[in-house]
């Protein structure tokens, strides 16, 4: 390589190194605190990983509304399972805020395998512009913090057993690493059956409500019915819950002693008012179920 080629290369180095470093030197703009930092996944569990946001600037070019990821890690880095969710408040400089982020094992996806996992979070938007944070924890590349350490364990002792009636569908995959796997409901009422339960705790649902019309298919609703809506019931204590409209759901369902004495085994019974008409398919369905889990 001559002088004059080594000139060449070096001038188109430059720029792109220059490029990286005011990239990394922008400024913060926000601090954000979790808790706790250390935590214990069950499987099928649920738990809250708290976030405390002190909003120092805005967010310039930001599309859309503001999302927060939170990537748990295997060894090597990949990402297993992500708990993406959008920031529930107005992103205001000066402003403190908090915000809850559910971490979970789904009944309905395999366990992850014991052991220890990494878990990083990061700012970003519809477009995938990350931001960076003020954060106790090592920066893992690209605005991505590693902000916790995950212990997962066996199967836990403490979880009730799940079975599905006829009504549901076959498990099937899910698109990501969010929502690994769901189950449809077909056209009529679905119930869980619950066994082996604790004195006390809580069933966690993600349900979602399709949209009523695409290219393939059309939404039939029952009789006198204006809008799409589930209604979730359970002999596992007095609680009854109704959504209505397109898009995700969350249910939560203590499950106390319906009398005196505490019940070995109840039931849920979910309730769709309507079913989709699909081109080509097999089978009439409902709404998913993107996941189950159990809260002590």
């Amino acid at each position: 390589m001559n002088a004059k080629t080594m000139m060449t290369v070096f001038l188109c180095v430059v720029p792109i190194l220059a490029l990286v470093a005011c990239e990394s030197a922008d400024p913060p703009v926000a601090g954000l605190t979790i808790e706790p930092t250390r935590l214990r996944l069950p499987f099928p569990g649920v738990i809250d990983l708290d976030l405390s946001w002190a909003m120092e600037l805005p967010l310039d070019g930001l599309e859309g509304t503001p999302l927060v990821f939170v990537h748990l890690l295997g060894e090597q880095g990949d990402v297993l399972r992500t708990f993406d969710r959008r920031l529930d408040f107005e992103w205001q400089p000066g402003q403190s805020q908090q915000s809850v982020i559910r971490l979970y094992q789904s009944a309905l996806a395999p366990p992850l395998e014991p052991g220890t996992y990494g878990l990083t979070v990061g700012l970003y938007d519809s477009a995938g512009r990350r931001w960076p944070l003020r954060v106790e924890g090592d920066e893992t590349g690209r605005n991505e913090y590693r902000v916790a350490d995950v212990e997962v364990g066996s199967e836990s002792e403490d979880a009730p057993m799940f079975f599905f009636s006829a009504a549901w569908l076959p498990l099937e995959s899910g698109l990501d690493a969010q929502v690994v796997a769901r189950r449809w409901l077909g056209d009529a009422e679905g119930t869980i059956r619950v066994t082996d339960r604790p004195d006390s705790g809580r069933i966690w649902m993600l349900i979602r409500i399709p949209s009523a019309e695409s290219k393939s298919s059309r939404m039939v609703l029952a009789d006198e019915a204006s809008a799409p809506e589930v209604r979730v019931t359970s002999t596992c204590g007095l609680e009854e819950i109704c959504v209505s409209g397109p898009g995700f759901h969350e249910i939560e369902l203590s499950l106390g002693p319906e009398k005196e004495e505490l019940l070995e085994e109840c039931e849920l019974r979910l309730e769709p008012n309507f079913h989709l008409l699909e081109d080509n398919a097999p089978t009439q369905r409902s709404m998913a179920l993107e996941v189950l889990a159990w809260a002590d």
